[in-house]
């Protein structure tokens, strides 16, 4: 990470990712944004596509090459001249995650806002199934509560639908199989106990 990620991190600052650039606006291609130097500091002009939650971050991590065609990243900060941010996501799902583009115009970049990118570290190797990993742990969450929010609900206030023959909601056979559902969908998610042979 650059040498500016522990200041940013010590800021409590949100902080987001931006991908891919022209000619293709699909995640993990070609990168063709360059960053070039300029006297004592660096400058860059580009545009990326997938910038997911760059609309609410204070910084954007940016995948760029060096001249030489070295891969680097970014963080700078979203408020800097020369940042532009979009909200033009038309792509299919995160209608509400701000992945729209963000155009780059000549920005000024420091040295300490710079680092490269490879996979010679544990972070640099794994950081991308991390993420991932966190991401479907939230959704897991979100659909946990979800399903107890529906079942307090049935519970304290629901009535059942206009032809049901239950006299309540909790009784309707219809909704008493949402838990076993339930039950099949969230229960793999569940971290599951290793064993561990001891010496």
């Amino acid at each position: 990470m650059p040498p500016n990620a522990k200041h940013v991190a010590n800021c409590h600052s949100k902080v987001s990712r931006s991908f891919a650039a022209p000619p293709s606006a699909c995640c993990g291609c070609e990168n063709t944004t360059v960053l070039r130097r300029d006297g004592e500091h660096h400058r860059v002009t580009g545009r990326k596509y997938y910038s997911t939650g760059t609309a609410f971050a204070d910084f954007a991590r940016i995948n760029v090459e060096s001249e030489q065609g070295d891969p680097l990243a970014l963080i700078i900060p979203v408020a800097r001249d020369g940042v532009q941010v979009l909200d033009d996501w038309d792509g299919m799902g995160q209608r509400m995650t701000a992945s729209g583009s963000l155009l780059l115009h000549d920005v000024q970049v420091f040295a300490d806002e710079i680092a490269a990118r490879d996979g010679s570290t544990l972070v640099g190797r794994h950081c991308g199934a991390l993420r991932q990993l966190h991401l479907v742990a939230t959704a897991a969450g979100i659909v946990r509560n979800v399903v107890a929010d529906a079942r307090r609900y049935v519970l304290a206030h629901g009535r059942p639908v206009l032809h049901s023959p239950a006299p309540t909601a909790r009784d309707d056979h219809f909704i008493q199989q949402i838990p076993d559902r339930r039950t099949r969908v969230l229960i793999p998610l569940r971290p599951q106990p290793t064993s561990r042979k001891t010496s």
